[in-house]
């Protein structure tokens, strides 16, 4: 229930804390692992250039978990 984001994970990080990571814009949905049209694929595309660096960071970041669950 929070104002903006969508989904929330209890994440713990390389270092052994504990952190909780909200992610995903409310009413918007990803294009899914399994992109049917050639719009959808240019998004799917297009998200994990732009977020590439972030997404490698790891468990500990929105990005990652944005890719795992809504890409």
């Amino acid at each position: 229930k929070h104002k903006t984001k969508s989904h929330v994970v209890v994440a713990k990080c390389e270092d052994g804390s504990i952190k909780t990571i909200r992610f995903g814009q409310q009413g918007v949905s990803g294009a899914g692992k399994n992109p049917s049209s050639a719009s959808e694929k240019a998004r799917r595309k297009s998200f994990k250039a732009r977020h590439a660096k972030n997404i490698k960071k790891g468990r500990c970041s929105a990005a990652y978990w944005s890719d795992k669950v809504k890409w």
